[in-house]
């Protein structure tokens, strides 16, 4: 067993044991690593920080709870991974934020003339939705988002939910969409 695979079998036995310090030399030895390569994702200090943090916090968790064995890769690598996964979901929250910000002004459609008559019965119908079927439909038609993204960036409980959710504020549109007519 080379010396990396001890020094990694150790740490994991010490974070099974709940042993404090495990955790303070993982953070420490990954700290710096792992802060330049979350720079690639264009987070500032603060973001990549807490991503770290919550990374580390996340390791600990499945380590102890025995939820990841690693025994095909190393801490560091599992590190990188949910540092990874961490920042992806934060750039998407942040993209959601930039969304939600601009979704007042697609609220507020204006039915300009320009618009053929069918786009302007389903904008005009898309506004008699309530909030949370406009949110569904905007996040996957107009934001093209997957039903698994849609889970993570929501307060749906799984995929299902989101698919039988959505497929109820489609059949409610269409109703209103042929009650306009």
């Amino acid at each position: 067993m080379s010396h990396k695979n001890k020094v990694d079998s150790e740490l994991k036995r010490r974070f099974q044991e709940n042993d404090p310090e495990a955790l303070r030399d993982v953070y420490v030895a990954y700290k710096d690593e792992l802060l330049n390569w979350l720079i690639r994702y264009n987070l500032n200090m603060e973001d990549r920080l807490d991503i770290y943090q919550d990374a580390i916090i996340e390791l600990q968790h499945k380590l102890v709870t025995q939820k990841v064995t690693l025994e095909k890769a190393s801490i560091k690598t599992y590190l990188f991974g949910i540092c990874k996964f961490l920042a992806i979901r934060h750039h998407k929250a942040r993209k959601m934020e930039q969304v939600s910000d601009s979704e007042e002004q697609v609220a507020e459609i204006k039915v300009e003339e320009d618009l053929s008559e069918n786009s302007k019965l389903l904008a005009l119908s898309f506004k008699k939705l309530g909030a949370a079927c406009q949110e569904l439909i905007s996040m996957f038609y107009y934001r093209g988002l997957t039903i698994k993204e849609m889970v993570e960036l929501s307060n749906y409980k799984d995929e299902n939910t989101v698919k039988s959710a959505k497929s109820r504020c489609m059949k409610k549109l269409k109703e209103l969409v042929s009650y306009e007519k």
